[in-house]
């Protein structure tokens, strides 16, 4: 019964796997030959345009995310806040994920990246590709709150 159990486990897990994998044209945005272009970033150089790239999204989110709101909602301290996209070949994106602990960041930040521009979609081994853009960004609570395990929510 045991090897039955641990089988079946073993199979749950491979097939989920299968299922949530990356599609094959998705490639790392630190990787990719020739990144995908924001609006605005000039040049020949790789490493320019994903410096351009990453610091335009920060630009974006720090105009467009109200930080100030937080300082009345969430305990003092710093939040740390993921971001994950898919910039598709033809320039826009899809996959935006946010991860933290507090839904209302996560919804602000859904909300601040929701002015994303559209691309110039992302190049590898002369190939159009997707790619898989990250960053994170800390929202500081200066004042804040007494955290309970509810606040998170």
């Amino acid at each position: 019964m045991r090897y039955l159990l641990l089988s079946l486990v073993c199979a749950c897990t491979f097939f989920s796997q299968n299922a949530h994998a990356q599609n094959k044209k998705d490639i790392s945005f630190t990787i990719v030959d020739t990144p995908p272009r924001y609006p605005g970033c000039k040049g020949a150089n790789a490493n320019f345009l994903k410096e351009c790239f990453r610091n335009s999204v920060e630009t974006l989110i720090t105009n467009n995310f109200d930080f100030k709101q937080f300082e009345s909602l969430l305990p003092r301290g710093n939040h740390r806040v993921f971001v994950q996209f898919r910039i598709l070949e033809d320039g826009t994106y899809d996959q935006l994920s946010v991860r933290t602990p507090y839904t209302s960041i996560e919804k602000e930040a859904i909300k601040a990246l929701s002015n994303l521009p559209r691309f110039e979609g992302a190049m590898h081994k002369d190939k159009p590709r997707n790619a898989l853009f990250a960053t994170a960004f800390t929202v500081v609570v200066n004042e804040g709150i007494i955290a309970t395990e509810d606040d998170k929510n």
